[in-house]
């Protein structure tokens, strides 16, 4: 993917999941198989560790790199309000919708996978990485279930401007 790619990425449901939204490991797993998951939120989370990558690789191009993550985010954002019934009212409202959630997931995992490729994995940043990339998978599942479980209200999504 290059990074005018995830400007004209919207997801949309390619399939229709059996569960609404994917666990944290699915996430996990799609940004590391190189997003062959079909569900619209899987291949979203390739994308942003694809962007997340490139920005690392690159961070003269990190302005560049954070608007397509915007775009991104919001998309991810949008299609949950489209597809994710939720309860709306009643349950309390949470502050960020999973776009973001989702965005952190994938710059976490790609966090990771960089710093234990070049520290030993007893290393004590190796260590703290992955504690924070299992934090923000905790985090997200946590989410996912409030909101399924109609104990959690997400922030409806509107396109920006």
């Amino acid at each position: 993917m290059t990074i005018h790619d995830a400007q004209q990425f919207r997801p949309r449901p390619t399939v229709a999941p059996t569960e609404p939204l994917p666990s944290a490991d699915e996430l996990r797993e799609a940004i590391r198989d190189d997003g062959s998951s079909n569900h619209p939120l899987a291949v979203s989370a390739f994308h942003a560790s694809s962007l997340h990558r490139r920005r690392m690789a690159d961070p003269a191009l990190g302005a560049e790199i954070d608007t397509h993550r915007r775009t991104l985010i919001t998309a991810i954002d949008m299609w949950v309000t489209r597809n994710v019934p939720t309860a709306h009212t009643g349950p309390t409202m949470h502050t960020e919708g999973i776009g973001p959630v989702v965005d952190r997931l994938a710059q976490r995992l790609v966090d990771a996978e960089h710093v234990t490729r070049s520290l030993p994995a007893n290393h004590s940043d190796a260590r703290r990485a992955r504690h924070r990339l299992d934090e923000i998978s905790a985090a997200y599942d946590a989410l996912v279930a409030e909101v399924l479980g109609g104990k959690r209200q997400l922030p409806r999504a509107t396109a920006r401007h």
